[in-house]
């Protein structure tokens, strides 16, 4: 099993990936390195925060990368969990998942044209901006 299905797997059983965002004791997530930067990251945007811990648990995003045929699959459920703020897809993963040659240029696998028009549905469908997803530049 690839590394992008079991995550996305892992995604879907959580149903909560804004706990994932969270440092304890709200969440999973372990103590944020950043906060020992002196002068850049030292202090926080709220009161009583001296690891700034509540900072780093207010702005964290979380930006499921699909890139497995699976992913694509179960894209409006993804993107439909609270907590996620966009969608990234990763063509170059996905062709390989899906037994597509990868190239870069000329007419693209329809296969591929099928996955971009579904993950791009899925991120309109539930508003998420989405990464990594260009068609054509005209549309």
């Amino acid at each position: 099993m690839s590394t992008t299905v079991r995550y996305t797997l892992f995604f879907l059983s959580m149903r909560k990936p804004s706990i994932l965002t969270r440092a304890a004791p709200k969440g999973r997530r372990s103590f944020s390195p950043w906060i020992f930067t002196p002068g850049v990251s030292d202090k926080s945007l709220y009161p009583n925060d001296q690891f700034n811990i509540e900072t780093s648990t207010r702005h964290v995003v979380v930006i499921p990368q699909i890139e497995s045929v699976k992913g694509v699959e179960n894209v409006e459920e993804i993107a439909a969990l609270d907590g996620v703020g966009a969608l990234m897809f990763g063509p170059g993963d996905f062709m390989l998942d899906a037994g597509i040659t990868p190239s870069l240029g000329g007419i693209p696998d329809p296969r591929l044209l099928e996955a971009m028009g579904k993950f791009g549905a899925g991120g309109k469908k539930f508003n998420r901006p989405l990464f990594g997803y260009v068609i054509s530049l005209n549309s």
